[in-house]
């Protein structure tokens, strides 16, 4: 299936998926005539459609929020225009929610694409597959995932930036755990945990008021996931076994030992904020200052940070 962003433009060429159905706009020209905006993660692009009438003779085109299954072709109009146009079309089911989320959801380009790129590519085990579906597929709890900071003023301060940082957390886990096991179950379930690691913070849009502090996110991560981590009890036990394991580690609940890849998502989580806050705290300062102090709105100590090169700077710069 190919990627909106990735149809081909080369003249007369040929390409198919499994899109949703974002705009059916009727065109004039001819009777009949759409022009449908389709989407996934990666982008959207405008073809058009000529529907086929019903026995009255009024055309059916698809629904707006549909997903279809089209074939479609580079075409050239008889005044030289490209655009490009349907072949076939049927109405069909959703086979990756993931795949699916209109990529305007998340405010910063591109990073929905990257997520599905990540997971398709790394999630291979078929109830993990479908866990992952499952949880994409529900809109109220995967809108703010993928549209609030990570925090309100510490790291990743930008609307997007808790999809973001669970994004590092994900690349630099998978970079560490390079030699899966002979099922490929840890590595997946670790991967799984980081990018699920902050879940929690989506709780007020999802539960209301808690009686969790902030800082306690992590354990209301199992709880948002309950009905998922029902269902892959019941398809896989195995599976379920690791991943309730690894949220356990990243609660607090368990030590880790037994799983070690497990502790690597508490350590490059501390570092993708680290690094963030420190470009946060040296935002708008001169290039000559090695030291810069940020200081959390909801209390805490203040944080120090450092940064090298600036003995490259004469005094008359600084």
């Amino acid at each position: 299936m190919t990627l909106i962003r990735l149809v081909p433009e080369e003249p007369f060429s040929c390409w198919s998926g499994v899109y949703g159905v974002a705009r059916v706009q009727r065109r004039q020209a001819l009777p009949g005539l759409y022009a449908l905006e389709l989407e996934d993660c990666s982008g959207s692009r405008e073809v058009l459609y000529r529907a086929p009438m019903d026995e009255s003779g009024a055309p059916r085109p698809p629904g707006e929020g549909g997903v279809v299954r089209v074939t479609v072709t580079r075409a050239q109009t008889a005044k030289g225009r490209w655009y490009y146009r349907v072949d076939a079309l049927e109405p069909t089911g959703v086979d990756s929610t993931l795949r699916l989320l209109p990529h305007r959801l998340c405010p910063v380009p591109g990073v929905l694409e990257r997520l599905y790129r990540l997971m398709d590519e790394a999630i291979t085990r078929p109830a993990l597959r479908l866990f992952l579906d499952r949880v994409f597929g529900d809109p109220v709890r995967i809108a703010p995932f993928v549209t609030i900071p990570a925090s309100d003023d510490c790291h990743h301060v930008e609307p997007g930036g808790l999809l973001q940082h669970s994004l590092e957390l994900v690349e630099a886990v998978g970079r560490v755990v390079r030699e899966p096991d002979s099922a490929g179950l840890v590595r997946q379930g670790v991967l799984i945990g980081a990018l699920f690691h902050d879940l929690g913070k989506v709780a007020p849009a999802v539960l209301g008021r808690t009686p969790f502090w902030r800082r306690e996110h992590a354990l209301l991560n199992k709880p948002l996931l309950e009905r998922e981590f029902s269902q892959l009890r019941e398809e896989d036990s195995e599976a379920w076994q690791l991943l309730h394991y690894v949220f356990g580690v990243i609660e607090g609940s368990v030590d880790g030992n037994r799983i070690p890849e497990a502790q690597l998502i508490a350590a490059h989580d501390r570092y993708s904020a680290a690094r963030d806050a420190r470009r946060l705290a040296f935002r708008g300062a001169p290039e000559w200052r090695r030291i810069s102090v940020l200081r959390p709105s909801t209390g805490g100590p203040p944080r120090i940070f450092y940064r090298t090169g600036s003995d490259a700077y004469p005094l008359e710069r600084r």
